[in-house]
C-alpha cells in the first residue's frame, strides 16, 4: 500500500490527467457495490478477484486511479499525430462503402438534445462539437479527437459558446480511454441553471475497443416496461 501523495510522474514530459477517482470499474453487485467497495471476511483473503458484500464478511477496500499523460502538442502543431478509422460496409447489392472518420464519437442516449465541448490542457479554450438530438452520434472531427476532456452542455440557442461562469453545463468530464481495450463509467451531473432548479444526472461510458473510443451519454435511471401490454 502507498500513500496517493507519494506517487510521482516518470519525468517532466508526462502530466496528470485527473484527480484519484474510485475505481468503479467491474459488474455491479458482483465484483464491488456502487461505491466501488469489494468484501472479504479477512484481509488475507483479497485476491485479484474481486466480489461484492457477502454474510459474515468483516473487512472491505478499493482501488484508486489516477491517470497520466504525455503532454499534448498544440492543437496548430501541424507535426501532431492524427487518427482516422476507415468503417467498410456492404449493401445488399455487394457494393462496398467506406466511411473515413476519426476515432472518437459522442452518442446520445437520454432523452433530450445535448451540446458537447471538448478541450485538452494544450487548447486555448473549450470547443463545440455540435448538438445530439435524443439517441443521436457524433462523429467527433478529426483535427478535435485527441481532446482529453467533455464538457455537456444544453442544446439551447447559442450553445456553441459556454457560459464565462459554467452555468448550464457539466464539469469537465475525462474522455481518455484505460487501456486499447476497455470501458469505465463517470458519474456526471449539469444544474440547468434556471428557475425552477433542476439538476440531470447522467453515466457517462468510455468505450475503447483496439483503440476506437465511444463515449455514450445515460441517464442514470431507466424505466423498462416488462408487461405484456
Amino acid at each position: 500500500r502507498m500513500a496517493l501523495e507519494r506517487v510521482m510522474l516518470p519525468d517532466s514530459n508526462w502530466m496528470w490527467a485527473n484527480d484519484w477517482t474510485v475505481d468503479l470499474s467491474g459488474k455491479l453487485g458482483e465484483s464491488s457495490d456502487a461505491d466501488g467497495w469489494e468484501y472479504q471476511t479477512d484481509f488475507e483473503s483479497f485476491t485479484r478477484n474481486r466480489r461484492d458484500y457477502r454474510r459474515g464478511d468483516s473487512c472491505r477496500r478499493r482501488r484508486w486511479t489516477r491517470t497520466r499523460m504525455v503532454k499534448p502538442p498544440q492543437l496548430d502543431d501541424p507535426h501532431r499525430l492524427l487518427r482516422f478509422v476507415w468503417d467498410p460496409t456492404t449493401d445488399e447489392y455487394g457494393n462496398v462503402h467506406v466511411e473515413v472518420r476519426s476515432n472518437l464519437r459522442i452518442f446520445n442516449s437520454t432523452g433530450g438534445a445535448l451540446s458537447f465541448f471538448l478541450n485538452s490542457p494544450s487548447w486555448a479554450s473549450d470547443v463545440s462539437v455540435g448538438i445530439a438530438e435524443p439517441g443521436g452520434k457524433i462523429n467527433v472531427p478529426v483535427a478535435l479527437a485527441s481532446a482529453v476532456y467533455m464538457k455537456i452542455g444544453r442544446a439551447t440557442v447559442g450553445c456553441e459558446v459556454l457560459p464565462d461562469d459554467g452555468s448550464g453545463c457539466s464539469e469537465k468530464i475525462m474522455i481518455i480511454p484505460l487501456s486499447p481495450n476497455s470501458s469505465n463509467y463517470i458519474r456526471s451531473s449539469m444544474d440547468l441553471a434556471d428557475v425552477s432548479g433542476t439538476v440531470l444526472h447522467f453515466l457517462v461510458e468510455i468505450r475503447c475497443r483496439r483503440g476506437i473510443v465511444d463515449v455514450i451519454i445515460e441517464p442514470v435511471l431507466r424505466m423498462i416496461n416488462l408487461l405484456p401490454c
